[in-house]
């Protein structure tokens, strides 16, 4: 590896998917928490306000817990470990995943991340037109109707 720059990916709970991404490079302490001050700020209430850091040492990354929930890595709870790429840790039992990359100066597509961000690319795009018109064919059309004297007579029933 001729870089210690890294990445880190935020992943995605149930599919382990990359959801955010930061990138740091050897000459930074990076601190992982909950407060607005920390390098990779995470809002969950599994994280400590200060939960991590990871810092190169000797010309490698290393992984300290700072919190008292600790970070979990191949299922142990870990307060110190040095890292490789693609090591993957949680923030305490119930927190949040989060992927290591070693970023390279070359771009293959294995080192390539796939981002999201929200303001460009909506999860949700409403369709108005497509909503109004389905609003009028249920008002207007006979759905509406059918369900009204259907539940007029379930109300009617004996069974109620």
């Amino acid at each position: 590896m001729s870089s210690l720059a890294i990445s880190l990916e935020l992943l995605e709970t149930h599919q382990g998917h990359p959801v955010q991404s930061w990138e740091f490079s050897s000459d930074e302490t990076v601190v992982i928490g909950r407060a607005r001050e920390s390098n990779v700020v995470i809002g969950n209430p599994y994280v400590s306000r200060t939960h991590a850091c990871l810092r190169v040492n000797e010309g490698r990354w290393e992984l300290s817990s700072t919190s008292t929930h600790g970070v979990i890595v191949d299922g142990r709870r870990q307060d110190f470990v040095v890292i490789s790429d693609g090591t993957e840790f949680r923030l305490g039992g119930q927190g949040p995943w989060i992927r290591i990359r070693w970023k390279t100066s070359e771009l293959d597509e294995e080192s390539q991340t796939i981002t999201f961000d929200p303001v460009k690319t909506p999860l949700l795009v409403l369709d108005t037109e497509r909503l109004a018109d389905e609003v009028e064919e249920i008002t207007e059309g006979g759905f509406f109707e059918r369900l009204t004297e259907l539940a007029t007579r379930l109300k009617k029933s004996p069974d109620r």
